[in-house]
């Protein structure tokens, strides 16, 4: 019985479900791009370290280098903790418009019954 008016609410449903995945796609692949930006430098800073590693012993540069490893490890933790943030930002946005749905059914199910008690007693 319900599902005739389930139907008339489906366009709204698919058009706020298709904006978000839109938006999600969009912002998505752009952290990701950022998050691939960010590891580039730890890596070949690694690579540099791991090359040079007598040269820098010898010139007591330890701290240096460690304290510019950690610049490029908070820049990619930066961009990780955006990552995160935006896939709980969908999640939550995903459950909002599936509570949608469930509460506007539940309440059709419950008024049904009660809508056509009230027109047999007319």
């Amino acid at each position: 019985m319900n599902s005739i008016y389930v139907l008339a609410l489906l366009p709204a449903i698919l058009y706020a479900c298709i904006s978000l995945v839109r938006y999600y796609i969009k912002t998505f692949r752009e952290i990701s791009r950022l998050k691939l930006i960010t590891s580039s430098p730890i890596i070949n800073h690694m690579s540099e370290t791991l090359t040079g590693v007598s040269t820098i012993k010898a010139f007591q540069r330890e701290n240096s280098f460690l304290q510019l490893n950690y610049e490029f490890l908070d820049r990619y933790a930066s961009t990780h903790f955006w990552q995160t943030s935006m896939n709980s930002w969908v999640g939550l946005r995903a459950e909002m418009i599936s509570m949608t749905i469930l509460i506007f059914t539940s309440m059709l199910c419950v008024s049904f019954p009660l809508i056509y008690k009230f027109i047999d007693h007319l």
